[in-house]
């Protein structure tokens, strides 16, 4: 006898939208005095969102990456006349009106509790007005997850805006702080940690993620054995990285220095070697001096547990900004990219804590509409929230 399961065919209930008509009564006492029964908590007074819409409409555009217009189309099908600029305009004002708190309290987070940071840049468009155009402009994130070696306080991104890719900018993100900040081998990292500057606390790993890619690419381009050999060998130091991640800071200082030093050794030698061979300055010299150049900060890691091979754990971070840029085409105004880091800082960080964006956000708005003056946003924050907006 071969037991199945039931099969029970359920019928498709679609999505729908509708718009709730509440109607607030006023009573008129004997002595002439009106009083009016309280109206329904909002984020934002004087609008005809609720926070339940509120949440839906900024989980569409940053969880699931629907833009404002096509918001507006999706509304249109039911009857619901919200234009684009109405959308936007009440996103951006709860973000920059109502969740810079939270906001501030994530990146006091980040800068004075953490041992160990990413920090990374993406390029965006801005429309340019008057001219009809776009210009380029950066969004910066910063993000903590100390999971690989088994820390234990709460992962988040705090992402920042800034017109250019300077050193300048990058330095006022980090100004003060004592941590590692992880990064990549661009220019505009090259102070962090130099005695005298406002960045003297910062300690500046390298990712080989980066130094990989460019023998990668060369193999690709060339098939350059040489390339493939270097390559074969950064293997083996995320093979050992394989094998001790999550594990306590002291475990991976003892593992790396007993087999990746070894392995480093043999790359170093290698690379060399290969230097007095490659000397037309084509993609094979550039990346073999390129490893060679930043060979400190690329061996950090084997004296401190807390530093991870690379950096892809930001890296990952900008992949939803890009889905989002890639419908939305570009940001219309400054408001509206410091809304999008307010905004995107708070919903990655609940992916990141495996909390559900609609229901926390609902749950946010909720509880700032009800406690107008008397908010304790540290209990609001993404690794604080309860457990019915949390996934299973």
């Amino acid at each position: 006898m071969i037991w199945a399961p039931r099969t029970v065919s359920v019928p498709a209930v679609a999505a729908e939208y509708y718009i709730a008509v509440r109607k607030y009564a006023k009573y008129r006492c004997l002595q002439g005095k009106m009083v009016g029964t309280p109206f329904e908590p909002a984020l934002i007074r004087g609008t005809t969102f609720s926070n339940g819409f509120l949440a839906h409409s900024i989980a569409m555009r940053l969880d699931w990456y629907l833009p404002w217009y096509r918001q507006e189309r999706l509304l249109e099908a039911y009857g619901i006349n919200y234009p684009r600029s109405t959308l936007m305009r009440w996103a951006t004002t709860a973000a920059l009106g109502v969740l810079d708190p939270v906001w501030q309290l994530m990146e006091r987070e980040a800068r004075i509790e953490s041992w160990r940071l990413y920090l990374d840049e993406s390029p965006m468009k801005e429309l340019d007005p008057g001219r009809g155009k776009t210009r380029q402009i950066y969004l910066y994130a910063l993000h903590r997850d100390d999971r690989s070696f088994g820390g234990n306080l709460p992962p988040l991104v705090v992402y920042y805006v800034g017109p250019t890719r300077s050193m300048k900018r990058i330095h006022e993100i980090l100004s003060g702080m004592t941590a590692i900040v992880q990064t990549d081998a661009y220019s505009g990292y090259g102070r962090l940690g130099t005695p005298g500057t406002c960045v003297a606390g910062i300690k500046s790993p390298k990712c080989w993620s980066h130094a990989r890619r460019k023998f990668i690419d060369e193999f690709d381009a060339n098939k350059t054995p040489e390339a493939n050999d270097v390559i074969q060998i950064i293997a083996k130091l995320y093979a050992v990285e394989g094998g001790i991640n999550g594990k306590p800071p002291d475990h991976r200082r003892s593992v790396r220095r007993k087999l990746s030093q070894s392995i480093l050794d043999r790359l170093r030698c290698r690379l060399i070697e290969l230097a007095e061979i490659h000397v037309v300055n084509n993609g094979m010299r550039k990346a073999i001096h390129y490893v060679l150049n930043h060979w400190e900060g690329l061996t950090m890691f084997v004296d401190d547990g807390r530093i991870d091979l690379d950096t892809n754990a930001v890296e990952r971070l900008f992949k939803p900004t890009k889905l989002l840029a890639k419908n939305a085409l570009f940001v219309g105004s400054d408001e509206g990219f410091e809304a999008w880091a307010i905004l995107s800082s708070i919903v990655e960080s609940c992916k990141l804590n495996r909390v559900r964006v609609e229901p926390y956000l609902k749950w946010l708005f909720d509880e700032i509409s009800c406690n107008r003056g008397t908010v304790d946003y540290e209990k609001l924050l993404p690794w604080n929230a309860p457990l019915e907006v949390r996934q299973a």
